[in-house]
């Protein structure tokens, strides 16, 4: 966790703010919108910006929502990562203000998360004391540009600061291990999908194509079909794609 807004009020455009706080952070949360918007022809995932106001007078800083990840680390880890994906959900697919602390709590209990045990770590300071260790390493490592990877192999490591994709990161784990770490074959059977879901109870068809190594979208509403009929995941569409999501 890297803190990106630590105050809103820092970044917005100082001619807005003359005009007044609320009218300054209106014009930061749409320059925001179109900054994830143009993202999304990066990885083809669906974003939704529609009445994006992800900050306001009363919640200036992205800092909550990075030590809400802390506390479910530490609460639970083997939920954390779900955690943070439907916390990205909530935030660029149901545009919800996920900067408010009643809508982190929302994300809490959809993930199965222990509210209580989350609040503890959240009010004790346990949180925020990982999260502080996560803004030194970024320090240390002069992590200055987002997404940056520390990618470790027994005593070999390397430090890549800028998007890569699937290829060079199996370039990279290749040199780190001198090719002793191998891509594992990941058949396409339904156990196998089920597994992933379990795991990922909510996932996207394009991270699915990428999981299962299709060569068409077409390929995974096909692949789906048994557990579509079965009523073992819901289907969430968003826009021209959807979501699958395991029913509770």
């Amino acid at each position: 966790m890297s803190a990106l807004v630590r105050n809103v009020f820092d970044l917005v455009d100082e001619n807005y703010l003359a005009l007044g706080k609320k009218f300054a952070i209106e014009k930061y949360n749409t320059e925001l919108a179109k900054i994830y918007e143009s993202e999304e022809k990066i990885s083809g995932m669906p974003i939704i910006m529609k009445n994006f106001k992800l900050f306001s007078e009363k919640n200036i800083s992205s800092i909550p929502l990075n030590i809400a990840f802390k506390a479910a680390q530490i609460v639970d880890y083997d939920k954390s990562e779900n955690f943070l994906y439907n916390l990205r959900y909530a935030t660029i697919v149901e545009t919800r203000q996920t900067t408010k602390f009643d809508e982190i709590l929302k994300v809490v209990k959809k993930t199965g998360v222990d509210i209580e045990k989350f609040l503890q770590v959240y009010d004790d300071g346990t949180a925020e004391k990982n999260f502080n260790e996560d803004l030194k390493i970024c320090q240390t490592l002069n992590i200055h540009r987002l997404p940056s990877y520390m990618i470790q192999y027994k005593n070999q490591s390397a430090f890549v600061s800028e998007l890569i994709g699937y290829d060079v990161f199996v370039a990279i784990i290749d040199k780190l291990s001198d090719f002793e770490v191998k891509p594992q074959n990941f058949k396409r059977t339904q156990e196998n999908l089920k597994k992933l879901l379990q795991k990922h109870p909510l996932i996207s068809q394009i991270e699915l194509k990428e999981a299962f190594d299709f060569e068409k979208l077409e390929e995974v509403d096909e692949f789906i079909a048994p557990i579509i009929e079965e009523n073992f995941v819901e289907m969430k569409k968003v826009k021209n794609t959807y979501f699958l999501e395991v029913k509770k």
